[in-house]
C-alpha cells in the first residue's frame, strides 16, 4: 500500500476517534447535568425544573446522534479508501456516503436509544418525588 493511502487512512482514523472521544463526552455530561437537574429539582420540590432536563436530554440526544452519524460515514470513507486501488488523493469530503442515511435514525439505534431513554425515565421518576407533599 502507498504511503499517501496509508496517510489518508490514519487521518480518517483519527477523525473516527475524534466522533468516538466527543460521543462519549457527550454521553458523560448528559448524565451528569440530568443527575443534578433532578437532584436540584426534588430538593426544591418543584417539577417544573425538570422541564429543564427534558430539554437537556433533547439536545445531547441529538448531539449524540450525530456524531454517531458522522462517526458511521468516516467508517464507510476508511472503508472505500482501504479497498481503493487508485492513488488516494486525501479527500475527507462525505458527501457520496451520505445518500439513502439521515441522522435522524441513528437517534434511535442499540448505541444511542438506551442512555437517553434511561434519562428520560429518570426524568418520569424525579417528577414524582418533585411534588410538593399535600398538607
Amino acid at each position: 500500500m502507498d504511503p499517501t493511502r496509508l496517510k489518508h487512512l490514519d487521518f480518517i482514523q483519527a477523525a473516527i476517534a475524534r466522533m468516538a472521544a466527543h460521543s462519549f463526552a457527550i454521553r458523560t455530561l448528559a448524565v451528569t447535568v440530568v443527575g443534578a437537574i433532578v437532584t436540584y429539582a426534588v430538593n426544591i420540590k418543584r417539577g417544573d425544573v425538570l422541564l429543564a432536563g427534558l430539554v437537556v436530554v433533547l439536545v445531547f440526544w441529538f448531539l449524540d446522534s450525530y456524531y454517531l452519524y458522522l462517526e458511521r460515514l468516516f467508517r464507510d470513507l476508511y472503508d472505500n479508501v482501504r479497498k481503493g486501488t487508485g492513488a488516494s488523493d486525501l479527500n475527507m469530503s462525505l458527501a457520496s456516503f451520505r445518500k439513502g442515511t439521515i441522522w435522524f435514525a441513528k437517534a434511535f439505534s442499540h448505541a444511542i436509544l438506551p442512555l437517553y431513554g434511561a434519562l428520560l425515565v429518570v426524568l418520569l421518576l424525579g417528577l414524582c418525588f418533585a411534588r410538593p407533599a399535600a398538607s
